[in-house]
């Protein structure tokens, strides 16, 4: 999904915006991948803090943000990237 999408998360009563992709969090085992970082809405960004999820964890997708071309091949990089490939 494009950055400036709205999302609702399985099991969560507040929706996010997205605000990065392809973000890689560091974990006690190593980094763990994660297509999506985002912010509740629509408060916005409060000290910087960002839940991650993947495309599995939405469960409704309220609004979409803007697409263009840069848009596709943006999202094209971030999958292949949290799917292991080198691109």
């Amino acid at each position: 999904m494009p950055l400036g999408s709205v999302v609702e998360l399985k099991g969560s009563i507040r929706k996010k915006l997205i605000v990065t992709r392809g973000v890689s969090v560091k974990t006690k085992d190593g980094y763990q991948p994660y297509v999506y970082g985002g912010c509740d809405y629509p408060e916005g960004m409060q000290k910087s803090e960002l839940t991650y999820f993947n495309t599995e964890d939405v469960s409704t997708v309220i609004g979409r943000g803007y697409t263009d071309e840069s848009e596709a091949y943006m999202q094209k990089l971030v999958y292949s990237w949290c799917n292991g490939g080198d691109n």
